[in-house]
């Protein structure tokens, strides 16, 4: 890589940590390109050469962010036979991102409706890649060990990460007044025995 080709990445890098900073701030209607290229130290011009437009700079910084949360769920070391155990790990990582690692994640996702439908549409396909797929590789595993009954995975995979993503809101709104370990017990201890084989015939 050359000098300027490294300089180029530094730039665009700059870029998108002060997107991902403004959009957790303001979302996408109350921060503006213009503060974008200040806090990046660039110029207007420069942040529209690596970024065609707004919704674009936009998705760039969510899937970073998305990016970031299939990393740090990747990097989990997992007993493929212990579905409980990698249920749990999905929901504690989960939260972990989306509260303390990566809190723009919460203001993003939560005003999707009110971006530009391609860039929502492509957050949604993102986000089924880094993060939904994973979950529903658990569940289907699951089923096929025979620990879970015959259930809809698709169903189950967003019926636990909207429980997730209640709690996330709500924490946005009052910080503090969940217990970290209450929430995960919502899907552990309340949501997955529903689940069980054991909870009713097929």
């Amino acid at each position: 890589m050359t000098e300027s080709q490294e300089s180029g990445t530094s730039r665009r890098e700059r870029i998108l940590r002060a997107a991902i900073d403004a959009f957790a701030r303001g979302g996408f209607h109350g921060a503006s390109t213009r503060e974008i290229a200040d806090r990046a130290g660039v110029t207007d011009a420069l942040l529209f050469y690596h970024f065609k437009n707004k919704a674009d700079l936009y998705l760039a910084a969510v899937t970073n962010q998305l990016e970031t949360l299939r990393a740090g769920l990747q990097s989990q070391p997992e007993d493929a036979a212990d579905i409980h155990g990698r249920l749990r790990t999905f929901v504690t990582v989960y939260l972990t991102y989306f509260l303390d690692l990566e809190p723009g994640l919460t203001v993003t996702l939560r005003e999707l409706q009110g971006v530009p439908a391609d860039a929502a549409d492509a957050i949604t396909r993102v986000h089924h890649a880094a993060v939904t797929r994973r979950l529903e590789e658990i569940l289907t595993a699951g089923v096929e060990q025979r620990l879970f009954r015959a259930i809809n995975v698709p169903v189950c995979a967003l019926a636990i990460i909207g429980i997730l993503q209640i709690f996330i809101r709500a924490e946005a709104r009052m910080p503090g007044a969940f217990a970290r370990n209450d929430v995960i017990a919502q899907v552990m201890e309340h949501y997955l025995p529903g689940l069980m084989r054991s909870a009713r015939p097929d």
